[in-house]
């Protein structure tokens, strides 16, 4: 019964110890001037799919990518941001795009 006892006691130490390792680390790290910068999702910068577009917008994912893949003289200046081989396309930028695009008679 004392070995269950101490293991009890054992298990409640390391708690403690760690709560305090950390909270240690913590101080030094912000002794030494760093601070934690969150990154931001694809979803917090609105950054969408082609796949996600045509969805959204009702617009076939083929024309997307089309519109990704075309010059920026023949698409009307398409938004997309290149991440290696990813394209991601700014939610704001395309709704501003989209509108031009209708007042200038692009076809979709």
């Amino acid at each position: 019964m004392t070995s269950v006892l101490n293991l009890e006691e054992m298990k409640a130490t390391k708690k403690i110890l760690e709560e305090v390792i950390e909270k240690q680390e913590q101080e030094e790290f912000e002794q030494k001037g760093y601070r934690i910068v969150e990154q931001p999702t694809r979803q917090d910068l609105q950054l969408m799919t082609a796949k996600e577009v045509a969805k959204e917008y009702g617009i076939g994912e083929n024309r997307i990518r089309e519109l990704i893949r075309a010059g920026r003289d023949v698409s009307l200046g398409f938004p997309v941001i290149r991440m290696g081989r990813r394209a991601l396309i700014p939610k704001g930028l395309f709704e501003e795009w989209l509108i031009n695009a209708c007042k200038e008679g692009l076809r979709l």
